[in-house]
């Protein structure tokens, strides 16, 4: 499971915890399964791309075992593109209930106040009805990466209930951060930004 740890860092390296939280990066149910080598399976839950492989720790599953229809719980890192590389996987049910909530995070793109949606990958959300927090406004905001809880009414569009601003190192008021992700442009020859949030960091 990706995590971020809360706590206290000593000069010695080591520390203590005082906080670790986990939140998954999809769940919801299987649609397609793909093999692209003998190492590599492809699958798309709920319109995002999630790649699996040998360093993939699996829980009630192993790759050959998943059917389209299964509920499955992703987490890992997630490129600038949207694909999710699966650290963990765990399959949750055969088949999700009926209207069981789904959730899922992602950096909103296409965003349509008029209209009230917007998509996460291959996924249309639709929010007029949804709890919208952690936002500068009323609406979320593009480019921005965002959890997402809903419930599925086709395959590809969920209709959100909550949808909050995700904030990758959590609280603003430390002396010591360390992020781990992707690095998805260079804005000047000692700055980049890391990761699906668009965090600026300096070199």
């Amino acid at each position: 499971m990706v995590v971020r740890v809360e706590g206290r860092r000593d000069e010695d390296g080591t520390g203590a915890a005082v906080r670790v939280a986990y939140n998954d990066s999809v769940e919801g149910p299987l649609a397609r399964i793909t093999e692209l080598d003998p190492l590599v399976t492809e699958l798309v839950v709920m319109g995002q791309t999630v790649r699996v492989d040998e360093r993939t720790v699996f829980r009630d599953a192993s790759a050959a075992s998943l059917v389209p229809g299964n509920l499955l719980e992703v987490s890992g890192a997630i490129a600038p593109d949207g694909v999710i590389f699966a650290s963990y996987l765990r399959r949750k049910a055969d088949t999700p209930a009926p209207g069981a909530s789904v959730d899922l995070k992602g950096i909103v793109r296409n965003l349509n106040p008029a209209a009230g949606t917007f998509t996460v990958s291959a996924l249309t959300v639709d929010y007029r009805l949804a709890v919208v927090s952690g936002f500068s406004g009323p609406d979320p905001e593009e480019g921005r990466l965002a959890e997402v809880s809903g419930r599925l009414i086709a395959p590809d569009l969920l209709e959100a209930s909550r949808v909050a601003f995700e904030n990758e190192l959590g609280r603003d008021d430390v002396e010591t951060v360390e992020i781990e992700g992707f690095i998805t442009q260079f804005s000047f020859a000692d700055r980049f930004t890391l990761g699906c949030g668009g965090r600026s960091t300096a070199g």
